[in-house]
């Protein structure tokens, strides 16, 4: 039987309609955290590097960068 908290989570994800296990959730969820640590600390690192490589300062490199 799956835990009540993991039910409301499939619910809110809109999950529900499948027949959904706990692995599914776990990679549906893992997925998420994995593309938010690629763009947060990847992307978002070396535009930032980057922008203060071509001169700019690095606030200004920052908020171009979220931007």
């Amino acid at each position: 039987m799956l835990d009540p908290i993991i039910i409301l989570i499939a619910l809110a994800c809109g999950l529900a309609s499948r027949a959904i296990g706990l692995p599914a959730l776990i990679g549906y969820l893992g997925a998420g955290i994995y593309e938010e640590l690629l763009f947060r600390l990847l992307l978002l690192s070396f535009t930032t590097w980057g922008l203060k490589r071509l001169g700019l300062s690095p606030r200004r490199s920052v908020v171009i960068a979220v931007v």
